[in-house]
């Protein structure tokens, strides 16, 4: 059975660990951006070293974003010159 979406959200755990990965997303940021990299497409990058090979369903999925969402990403990427084929993520 899966546990209440409310009960998840208002548990201290939860509420715990969004705080913790607000903090660390805001202290990488700053580095991250001297590299023409946001902490989205850092997420996406390490999933992507992680998983070589990973398609692209997949990797939305890992991410917790919808397909259109990570298209997006990669064709910006893509255009910035960061990626070379969008059809095959490694």
């Amino acid at each position: 059975m899966r546990p209440d979406p409310v009960d998840v959200i208002t548990s201290s755990t939860y509420c715990s660990m969004a705080h913790l990965l607000h903090r660390l997303t805001a202290g990488a940021a700053p580095g991250l951006s001297e590299h023409g990299l946001s902490p989205t497409t850092f997420m996406i990058l390490g999933q992507v070293y992680s998983h070589p090979g990973l398609h692209p369903a997949e990797l939305a999925r890992r991410c917790g974003l919808s397909a259109q969402h990570l298209a997006g990403i990669l064709d910006r990427a893509e255009a910035d010159g960061k990626k070379r084929d969008r059809k095959s993520v490694v």
